[in-house]
């Protein structure tokens, strides 16, 4: 593999994981509101 290919895999590898990382914190910051009601 080219070392360009291996860099895009990284990146978006490391797009999906900063995207689901914020999926989870809305989901907790969700939570977190319907439990303080």
């Amino acid at each position: 593999m080219k070392p360009n290919i291996v860099c895009k895999e990284k990146w978006r590898i490391l797009k999906q994981l900063m995207i689901a990382s914020f999926i989870r914190d809305r989901i907790s910051v969700c939570l977190q509101s319907l439990d303080s009601k």
